[in-house]
């Protein structure tokens, strides 16, 4: 079997076993250069002494030194075809009489340009073909070599290839007591280098023979072997180096599936993880891999342990760094497991082969500890004869526990990014951010309507609205692109729609023609509709979308509708994030401000069709507040903050009610909900009122508290809460006071800021905060202002305090 694993002093990396050749020679005679075809005149002939140390030692090659590729099975990514191009030596030149303790060589220049295939040359291999050995004073039955016989090749017009070249072949040519000759290896794989000279079709080659006994000896020439990808079909196929393939590609290939069933009829079972939210593993881990199945039994080091690096993780790759080496590997799971994929090929050795690695890890509730399951898996070996070079189908399989290193821990630091300006006597009211942070927009008192830039907090542009905008604003939203923004002005009248390139009103519903609303609202995926709701006494009760793409104005009654369950008053309707469902937060027997009723909006039917209404209060034990529900990153619930705690519904059916306790046993209800932007963790704002607890992190999959806090740096209660989308902290607001403080989401919840910001009095003044990319921005109505809080980062990577 060729994989196994290096031990503590290898820096806890995979690694490869594989032969690596060189050779140190003396000085000879140079020689010019001269072209020539497949049969060309040789060079020069050369008789030096043979007091030439060659040795081939056993190197452990890491990631580093590996090329990423691919090997599917059938209707898998590349097609795989051979191409042997045969470079003879004349029967002259190819005659070589050695004397004992001398060696010969033999140049050639050679042109295969118009023989090289077409498709791209994942690998390539060498056979020598020598013929009429014989030997005189020698006895033959002992199979020692009598002949070794280096392959060098150089670019064209290299005077001694074989001092200046590279080591392309090494054979060792026996007799045995017959007579037979034999030839050892008998194919010999190309490394880079050498791969590469070939490939430019003109190169020369230089053979060097060596004998410790008297011999002759003729040399036919070699068999150069080319092995090529084209897209399509089976077999080996290449991938870009700085790619790594998916694990449905993986998991497709023959040698995986027969390794995954051999597993299992041996009682042993490999867990792999689906889906679009993996768990976020970035950082610093010690781990131990514990080898428990190895068929061939190969792997002498069953125990290994050591140290890596998981960091650049998005949502579909995750980069491995151990040591200097750096592996990218496809990423795919759950928020609190993860399955990595990835194919690594030692094409830079005698062991020229490509290897499957499937690890999938589970996480800890706490995040700083991985535990599960490794799969490396041989798929595809390109021609090597090294003995310890295993064959497609060698698998190993363990286990792998890991631990985070207590000093590098991904904490991050936020930091005030700056303040914008608002324009004098605004109250502003409504406030989004475009999806990378970079920009936002606040919809403020009657006529008043600002964009503002994040970086330079003093680009303020006040928009120009139609002159009947008199009544103030009922909400605001941004596309996912950023390209469009909307606001519901008249009170709750009409929609403005606008480019935010220029911030021209592009599209806009009539006034008076239905009633709209329900604070920040969301646009389709594709931007071309705006959803909202219609939640007041003597309105349609539906839930309302709007085209918003350039092009006619709306007449009244031009809105697609869609009646809510029983005519209940629609508060709230959030876009899940496949865009193919609304969560409606309904009224019910509830007060102003809160809501007792939900409901799901199936935007995939035609038209779209509500489910059935979920008692929320009943099931969760209390009221829920209007404007806080947020999806979670997979889609499979929402979570509101109720009187009761953080309330989890289930979004399919029978839509599962969970209450979580986030005070801790006092009853003060949850104030504020927001998702980490991997999805792992909800923050929970809580009215200290009872209690002492202001703040509780749960675990988004398992629904369980894993940390609560007191945040002495706020002057009252928690009113808002909102998380970073890249890395793991969080803002945490008190709109009395007022204070902003900020802690890291991830153990061990490091209070990070405290931020003062200025206030007429102990009065509400600070607004529902916004986040995108790094940025979070929230609105203080008395100064008026808009505060900007960023994480502090160096070439994409969060810095630690």
């Amino acid at each position: 079997m060729s994989v196994s694993f290096c031990d503590s002093s290898k820096d806890g990396c995979h690694w490869w076993l594989v032969h690596q050749c060189s050779s140190a020679q003396a000085l000879g005679t140079g020689g010019q250069a001269t072209s020539g075809t497949r049969f060309a005149r040789p060079i020069h002939r050369t008789t030096r002494s043979a007091s030439v140390a060659r040795f081939c030692i056993l190197v452990a090659v890491g990631w580093a030194s590996l090329v990423v590729v691919g090997c599917p099975s059938s209707g898998g990514i590349g097609q795989v075809s051979s191409t042997t191009i045969p470079i003879d030596v004349d029967a002259d030149d190819g005659h070589f009489d050695l004397e004992v303790g001398t060696f010969q060589t033999l140049q050639l220049a050679v042109d295969i340009t118009d023989q090289l295939p077409s498709a791209s040359v994942a690998s390539g291999t060498i056979a020598l073909r020598a013929a009429s050995l014989a030997a005189s004073g020698v006895d033959v039955g002992g199979d020692t070599p009598v002949v070794d016989v280096i392959v060098y090749v150089a670019p064209t017009g290299t005077d001694d290839a074989c001092i200046d070249g590279s080591v392309a072949a090494q054979f060792s040519v026996t007799l045995d007591s017959a007579g037979n000759q034999t030839i050892t290896p008998t194919i010999e794989s190309l490394d880079s280098t050498s791969r590469d000279t070939v490939l430019d079709g003109q190169f020369e080659i230089c053979y060097d023979l060596e004998s410790g006994s008297s011999v002759s000896m003729d040399i036919e020439g070699i068999d150069l072997t080319l092995t090529s990808v084209s897209s399509g079909g089976s077999g080996c196929g290449a991938f870009e180096t700085d790619m790594a393939p998916s694990c449905s590609d993986v998991l497709a290939d023959d040698a995986v599936l027969n390794a995954l069933d051999t597993l299992e009829s041996n009682g042993f079972f490999f867990e792999i993880h689906t889906g679009a939210n993996p768990t976020d593993i970035a950082g610093d881990w010690d781990f131990t891999r514990t080898i428990l199945f190895d068929p061939d039994d190969t792997n002498t080091d069953s125990v290994t342990s050591g140290t890596f690096t998981f960091r650049n993780q998005t949502g579909g790759s995750i980069t491995q760094v151990i040591g200097t080496a750096e592996l990218v590997q496809t990423v795919q799971g759950s928020g609190s497991a993860a399955t990595l994929c990835s194919f690594a090929r030692s094409g830079d050795s005698a062991c020229d082969q490509s290897v499957v690695g499937i690890s999938s890890y589970a996480v800890s509730e706490d995040e700083n500890a991985l535990s599960g399951s490794f799969l490396s898996v041989v798929v595809c070996r390109q021609g090597s004869s090294t003995s310890d070079c295993g064959d497609a189908g060698d698998f190993v399989f363990g286990t792998i526990e890991a631990t985070r290193t207590g000093t590098t821990l991904p904490v991050v630091r936020v930091v005030s990014a700056g303040t914008v300006d608002l324009p004098s006597g605004m109250v502003p009211e409504w406030l989004v951010l475009q999806s990378d942070g970079s920009a936002g927009v606040v919809a403020g008192s009657i006529d008043e309507l600002v964009v503002f830039d994040t970086l330079f907090t003093a680009d303020v542009v006040e928009v120009a609205l139609p002159l009947e905008t008199t009544f103030g604003f009922g909400g605001i939203g941004v596309t996912d692109d950023g390209t469009r923004f909307g606001v519901v002005a008249d009170g709750f009248a009409r929609l403005l729609v606008f480019d935010a390139a220029d911030n021209r009103i592009i599209r806009q519903s009539s006034s008076p023609g239905f009633t709209i609303g329900g604070g920040v609202f969301d646009f389709s995926p594709d931007g071309d509709l705006a959803y909202l709701v219609s939640p007041h006494s003597g309105a349609s009760d539906a839930i309302v979308a709007l085209a918003t793409s350039e092009g006619a104005d709306f007449e009244a009654g031009d809105a697609d509708r869609t009646a809510t369950p029983s005519a209940q008053t629609p508060n709230t309707a959030r876009l899940s994030p496949d865009g193919t469902q609304l969560a409606v937060l309904m009224t019910g027997d509830s007060d102003v401000g809160t809501s007792s009723l939900l409901a799901f909006l199936d935007l995939t039917s035609s038209p779209p069709e509500f489910g059935s209404l979920i008692d929320v209060r009943g099931l969760s034990g209390g009221r829920v507040l209007n404007g806080e529900l947020v999806y979670s990153i997979d889609g499979s619930r929402v979570f509101l903050a109720g009187e009761a705690g953080l309330v989890s519904v289930e979004t399919d059916t029978p839509h599962t009610v969970t209450t979580v306790d986030v005070a801790g046993g006092s009853g003060d209800p949850a104030v504020s909900v927001a998702v980490s932007g991997d999805g792992n963790v909800v923050v929970v704002g809580i009215d200290a009122f009872a209690g002492n607890t202001d703040l509780a992190i749960v675990n988004s999959d398992t629904l369980t508290v894993l940390h609560r806090t007191s945040l002495d740096g706020l002057s009252a209660s928690v009113r808002w809460v909102a998380h970073f989308e890249n890395g793991r902290a969080a803002i945490v607001a008190s709109d009395h006071g007022p204070s902003v403080v900020a802690l890291q989401t991830i153990a061990p919840y490091t209070i990070l800021d405290n931020f003062e910001v200025d206030a007429a009095g102990d009065s509400a003044t600070l607004g529902r905060p916004a986040a995108g990319g790094d940025m979070i921005a929230i609105v203080n109505q008395d100064e008026p202002a808009v505060y900007l809080f960023g994480l502090d980062s160096q070439e994409g990577v969060l810095e630690g305090l």
